[in-house]
């Protein structure tokens, strides 16, 4: 179970790394993704050309990495961290295939 969380952890600093940090709210520029936040939730989604599906991805205050559900590129995927300390500010990422 430690290898699974351990390699969890590892594969989402690595999705954190590759997708890099996105904070606007305003309309999304082509190819990129919409993205809301709060105190423990992060979200990115409704993407313009970005590809057909959004994975959103943050950190919580505790150091957890959470990874939100693939949706498609016109919804929305969240992450939260209720319960973890909250989100980390500026953690908040989001990856497109």
């Amino acid at each position: 179970m430690r290898k699974k969380i351990a390699a969890l952890a590892i594969a989402g600093g690595a999705l954190m790394a590759l997708a890099g940090p996105v904070s606007s709210a305003q309309a999304a520029p082509s190819g990129q993704c919409d993205t809301w936040s709060d105190s423990n939730t992060f979200g990115a989604g409704r993407c313009n050309s970005a590809g057909s599906w959004v994975r959103a991805v943050a950190t919580c205050n505790n150091g957890a990495v959470v990874i939100g559900a693939e949706v498609p590129a016109t919804s929305t995927s969240y992450v939260y961290c209720a319960g973890k300390g909250g989100l980390r500010p500026g953690s908040g990422a989001y990856f497109t295939r």
